[in-house]
């Protein structure tokens, strides 16, 4: 299982003033879920972070308290000049920049490219707060795609 987390909107308020939300709710929604018992680190994906300026500001300021709010290490965060590299690798289509690619994919098409490249034949999760909630399956492959919006998570108390 492969868990994904979006950063605007999911677990931080905006990327130019990064406060942490949700964090707990995060947290206690994969620890009721026992799916994703015994899944200890999650990956990020996210459209804040277009380049290597950008994760590096990532690993460097945004990282360490993210980890510690969350009690998860987080193992990578593409940017998305990566995840258009990867998409190019799938689709073979190039793109005028950043802002085509961000406007036509989209985060779920973007997300399920990087899947079937990065991860085929395994399940894949991203939580994020644009996507609506669903899953894609590739039947021939077994990759199992799977999209939750984090305003639909209901928790176990």
């Amino acid at each position: 299982m492969n868990i994904y987390i979006d950063l605007e909107g999911t677990v931080i308020d905006i990327w130019t003033d990064p406060v942490l939300i949700n964090c707990d709710r995060v947290r206690q929604w994969i620890s009721d879920h026992h799916y994703l018992h015994g899944v200890r680190q999650v990956g990020i994906f996210s459209f804040a972070v277009w380049n290597q300026r950008d994760q590096d500001q990532f690993w460097n300021q945004l990282a360490p308290p993210l980890q510690e709010a969350l009690d998860i290490k987080i193992s990578q965060c593409p940017s998305i000049e990566e995840m258009m590299q990867a998409d190019f690798g799938l689709t073979n289509v190039h793109w005028d920049g950043i802002h085509d690619f961000v406007s036509v994919r989209g985060k779920k098409d973007a997300f399920r490219s990087w899947c079937v490249l990065n991860h085929p034949g395994q399940h894949s999760l991203l939580l994020d707060d644009t996507v609506p909630n669903a899953i894609w399956q590739d039947l021939d492959s077994e990759l199992l795609v799977e999209l939750v919006n984090i305003n639909s998570l209901t928790l176990d108390h």
